[in-house]
């Protein structure tokens, strides 16, 4: 008798639970400010915006397709190998809240007197204190092709800043792919604001990233042939956002010094459009003591080639030396990746679990923030493992019929795969393994 009257107590307090009306304010709004905002805010990365009422109401019917069919929002990484602090897609309980409350009509609810708060980091919570961008827009050439540049941004500051959080804006949001770029510092001979501002890579080339060429072109190595001062590298992607990083950590942002965008992809187009692409800083109130560290691994082989209808998996195999502490990681692939997984191999035999991409996709990438500071001892073993898929079943393979594709030419054009594994660090201190960085 007890048990079933705990069942029908139950079965009463579930029922409950399903029959309650819901909000957008105050039950909704946390959750899809968070899932959504991120990208989809005044200069994301997507075409419009999902932070206030307003703007949902006006799309129930998209929002209940991409939601109900998983769509939307995208995240590629297995959560249940690696969970991450930046996880984009939607559980079970809040795909049903949110499908629960559109079928009750998707009301409005009372707006609190103050804007709901972002739960988590998306760029709009305050200005950035330094802005970074091309000074014209830039004309893409709606010829129908992969266009990719090289673009120098310089600036002087009246004195060195820290960084405490920094976040990459494409200006043509439908047209920038990816960027990969830098902060340079110049030395006091060297003036950076003369000289060209751009050079294109050449159609249907396999020009590559070159430290000679590029510096030189741009007029940034002094008279006694130094290189300007590497001080921060790091990218956008399809999905990415604003990085922040944990009090005392960041770069030191010198005085006199360049972005340089290393290589800006533009995906094609059919019509002539502009870009006015830029970075936005936000500075620390102290200087950093922790400088961040940029690590980008590859497999040992050069311009090998992946033969057409085929499979193939490439691996990357390193020892690291001192303990670090991981913030971010990226694995990235182009167009015939098919998977992506990565784990490091103690020196006490231990494993831990990195990143693991089981349905790569060149449209979704991330950097991928852990919860915590994780630590990877000194000595461990970095594997990671990349399949490629250049049969014809790829839906994503740019040639028809397939044709042998090089692979690790050195070149950021998608004509050519990659395999590269990419680390934001900082050497290991003691307690970082207690460092939050959701």
């Amino acid at each position: 008798m007890k048990s079933g009257l705990f069942f029908l107590l139950f079965g009463l307090i579930s029922f409950g639970t399903q029959a309650q009306d819901l909000f957008f304010y105050p039950h909704l709004a946390p959750l899809l400010q968070q899932k959504c905002g991120s990208c989809h805010r005044k200069e994301g990365g997507a075409p419009f915006e999902l932070l206030e009422y307003k703007h949902f109401a006006k799309r129930k019917g998209f929002i209940r397709e991409v939601v109900s069919t998983g769509y939307m929002p995208p995240w590629t990484a297995d959560s249940h190998y690696r969970s991450f602090a930046n996880e984009k897609q939607l559980t079970v309980t809040e795909k049903d809240s949110i499908l629960r409350w559109l079928d009750q009509g998707g009301k409005e609810g009372s707006k609190p007197p103050k804007k709901v708060k972002n739960t988590v980091s998306t760029g709009i919570s305050d200005p950035a204190d330094i802005e970074l961008g091309m000074p014209e827009a830039y004309v893409i050439p709606g010829n129908n092709k992969h266009h990719y540049i090289c673009y120098k941004i310089p600036y002087e500051l009246p004195g060195d800043a820290y960084v405490k959080a920094i976040e990459f804006v494409p200006g043509n949001r439908s047209l920038v792919h990816h960027a990969s770029y830098q902060l340079l510092g110049v030395a006091p001979g060297v003036d950076h604001f003369r000289g060209p501002s751009y050079y294109v890579f050449s159609p249907d080339s396999t020009e590559r990233i070159d430290d000679a060429r590029d510096f030189s072109y741009f007029g940034l190595i002094d008279s006694a042939g130094n290189y300007p001062i590497p001080v921060f590298h790091s990218g956008y992607l399809p999905g990415s956002g604003k990085q922040e990083y944990p009090e005392g950590i960041g770069f030191a942002l010198p005085r006199r010094g360049v972005l340089l965008i290393r290589s800006l992809h533009y995906s094609p187009t059919p019509l002539t459009a502009t870009d006015q692409s830029k970075i936005r800083l936000w500075l620390a109130d102290v200087p950093v003591q922790r400088p961040l560290e940029f690590a980008a691994f590859k497999p040992r082989m050069a311009g090998d080639t992946i033969p057409a209808d085929s499979i193939r998996t490439y691996v990357i195999n390193i020892r690291t030396k001192g303990d670090m502490s991981l913030l971010h990681i990226n694995p990235h692939m182009h167009q015939l990746g098919k998977s992506f997984l990565a784990w490091a191999l103690t020196p006490a035999g231990d494993t831990i679990p990195l990143v693991h991409i089981p349905r790569w996709d060149f449209n979704w990438q991330e950097f991928y923030r852990f919860k915590h500071l994780l630590k990877i001892p000194g000595g461990s073993i970095i594997h990671a493992e990349a399949v490629y898929d250049n049969s014809s079943a790829n839906p994503a393979n740019p040639n028809r019929p397939p044709r042998p594709m090089l692979i690790e030419t050195g070149s950021m054009d998608d004509t050519t795969e990659m395999m590269r594994l990419v680390f934001l660090y900082v050497p290991y201190w003691a307690g970082d393994e207690g460092v939050c960085l959701e």
